[in-house]
């Protein structure tokens, strides 16, 4: 059996508008067995501060298990968790008789 991929990030997002840092890489890189577990700042995401002495924001667009696309915003410093551990998939098989009469 394979596993469908559990938490699919597509875009991530952290600042202030209009200084807003893509940080979609680092986030796919964070997410471990289908979770994605942090509280965003600049240094956990290992960037510059975007906007320093400014309240941030993190944004993450995100797919569970081959869903419907999802938001979540978080003020800076706020716990993020989305758990969305992997399904398992059946495989499929083709199986192709003769038989010889």
């Amino acid at each position: 059996m394979s596993k469908e991929s559990g938490l699919d990030i597509v875009k991530s997002t952290y600042g202030v508008a209009p200084n807003f840092t893509d940080v979609t890489k680092q986030v796919k890189d964070m997410v471990k067995g289908g979770e994605l577990s942090f509280t965003p700042s600049a240094q956990e995401l290992g960037i510059m501060d975007p906007a320093p002495g400014v309240a941030k924001v993190f944004q993450v667009q995100y797919i569970v298990n081959g869903g419907k696309k999802q938001l979540l915003q978080v003020d800076d410093g706020s716990p993020v968790l989305i758990s969305a551990p992997p399904l398992e998939k059946k495989e499929k098989y083709m199986c192709i008789a003769r038989l010889n009469l």
